[in-house]
């Protein structure tokens, strides 16, 4: 080429480098870049039917719904040669599913949920979709849509899934411990220590309006202990 130099199949001007390959690799460039930085923000709006009273979520929560629902697909068996419909509207669960299956080399096709019913069957099964994905108040409207094929898809629930930001994942945790004794038992020394790998876990998450607060286990801790009978 002479005008133009192709980067991953996308045509540039000279001069004008693309760092990334996928949507999926720039929006986790910017959550480790800045993790603390608001990524969605939706203004409180009591006639919304997702989170009236508003929610901010920053870039690092949002990697880590991203990241732990590609990990659901994965197991699932979706990934490259997938195309999987999108029906969510605005919702947050349209971004985050969106970024984690472009994650994977799965192909999301984007539909508008104010389509007709036939609009929406060839939206889904022109590209040969292999799952759709939506949410209420569109779920009974594409359940309908896609029980009309001659071989139904899969719906699913997004928004009956569970958060991952609370949910608490199962843990192994370290403990050591060695000491000495006197022979009759009456005296004693043990060096202990708990969770020498210094683990972090939670114990318990909750969500309060649109702030999710977890709190977390105890790190390592070490010590000393001393006993002994009169």
């Amino acid at each position: 080429m002479t005008d133009n130099q192709s980067i991953a199949g996308i045509e540039t001007r000279p001069g004008i480098s693309i760092p990334y390959k996928t949507i999926f690799e720039q929006f986790e460039a910017a959550a480790q870049r800045a993790p603390a930085n608001a990524f969605l923000c939706y203004p409180a709006t009591a006639s919304r039917d997702y989170y009236p009273e508003g929610l901010q979520q920053s870039y690092g929560d949002a990697y880590a719904i991203v990241m732990d629902l590609a990990d659901r697909y994965r197991a699932a068996g979706y990934g490259i040669g997938h195309r999987i419909a999108l029906v969510a509207g605005n919702r947050p669960e349209h971004f985050w599913h969106l970024f984690a299956l472009n994650s994977l080399g799965a192909c999301v096709v984007t539909l508008n949920q104010d389509y007709l019913p036939h609009e929406m069957a060839y939206g889904i099964s022109f590209p040969d979709c292999a799952a759709v994905l939506t949410a209420p108040p569109w779920l009974s409207k594409v359940q309908d849509v896609v029980s009309a094929f001659d071989h139904p898809i899969p719906v699913i629930d997004i928004s009956a899934l569970p958060n991952p930001l609370l949910v608490i994942k199962s843990r192994a945790l370290l403990d050591l411990h060695a000491g000495v004794e006197a022979a009759d038992g009456r005296w004693g020394v043990r060096l202990w220590g708990r969770n020498v790998t210094n683990t972090y876990y939670w114990t318990s998450a909750v969500q309060n309006q649109d702030v999710n607060i977890r709190f977390a286990g105890r790190p390592a801790t070490y010590g000393v202990s001393v006993s002994a009978k009169f």
